[in-house]
């Protein structure tokens, strides 16, 4: 895969699990597709919506994660 290629994404409940599973600080991220521990790229700021994307190093799909809403 070059830098120029989209990534493939994952399925609306794979990344939901995803989602579910980073909300709890300190918990690795393992990719539901093949099982493998994910990366985690540099938390961003995209028009006051902060997100983080997450991919696996194996099968190359990746999510983009959205923080919270502060209260």
């Amino acid at each position: 895969m070059s830098i120029r290629d989209t990534p493939t994404t994952y399925s609306s409940d794979e990344a939901a699990e995803i989602r579910d599973t980073a909300e709890h600080p300190g918990t690795a991220l393992v990719c539901p597709r093949c099982n493998t521990a994910m990366d985690r790229g540099p938390r961003v700021e995209v028009h006051g919506v902060t997100m983080q994307e997450v991919c696996c190093p194996d099968c190359q799909r990746c999510v983009m994660l959205r923080d919270p809403p502060e209260e």
